[in-house]
């Protein structure tokens, strides 16, 4: 029974480990800006531009709204008013992206704690 135990155990710290080491944004890369995503080499500028242009809109749909700007605040270091609901979202620190040639595939909000590094662009 002591075996079940540890190998349960040793199973969830592995996997832990694996999503750990995996990166906020597995098998993509995260972007700041249109001209660093271009750099990249990973996404092209067609791509990017799109990114940028459509960054907006991927943000308000996805982000979570808070209730008030104080609460916001206390875990994210941009809030601005949400244009799809009342309440306050956070502005993200960059996206998640893929793309195949010029189309994206993969456009998600990356997001910092007010408490958490910056993003330097080789996350």
């Amino acid at each position: 029974m002591k075996l079940i135990g540890l190998l349960f155990i040793a199973g969830v710290v592995g996997l832990m480990g694996f999503f750990a080491l995996r990166g906020e944004c597995p098998g993509g890369v995260v972007v700041i800006s249109e001209d660093q995503c271009a750099a990249s080499g990973s996404v092209s500028r067609t791509a990017c531009r799109t990114i940028f242009r459509d960054a907006d809109r991927v943000t308000q749909a996805s982000g979570t709204v808070f209730s008030d700007l104080q609460r916001c605040q206390a875990n994210h270091d941009r809030c601005v008013p949400s244009s799809v609901t009342q309440g306050f979202a956070p502005v993200p620190a960059g996206f998640c992206v893929t793309a195949i040639g010029d189309a994206v595939t993969r456009q998600e909000p990356v997001y910092r704690r007010s408490n958490a590094p910056q993003i330097g662009g080789n996350s």
